[in-house]
């Protein structure tokens, strides 16, 4: 089973300091531990994450990395710095 998850450039930190991505998931719980899923080109929006299992959750964090390579915090309050989802496989 494959699944794509797919973003919209932030905001936050401008679109010159955007070096790249880096995506991570856990199917434990929202809070992690997660398991990096690799570095992103910054021009690049999807990424096709593929031998899901059905009956699982996972969740997705998704960071920005500036050019001098400080990823941006994880929060999910909407601030265009990091995002989370979760998605259900049946």
């Amino acid at each position: 089973t494959q699944v794509t998850v797919a973003w919209v450039a932030p905001a936050v930190p401008p679109a010159p300091y955007l070096e790249h991505y880096e995506l991570s998931t856990s199917s434990v719980s929202a809070a992690g531990p997660f398991t990096s899923l690799g570095s992103i080109s910054s021009g690049t929006f999807s990424f096709a994450h593929s031998s899901l299992s059905l009956d699982t959750t996972y969740h997705y964090r998704l960071l920005t990395v500036d050019a001098a390579g400080t990823p941006s915090l994880p929060d999910t309050d909407g601030g265009g710095c990091a995002t989370l989802h979760k998605i259900q496989l049946n």
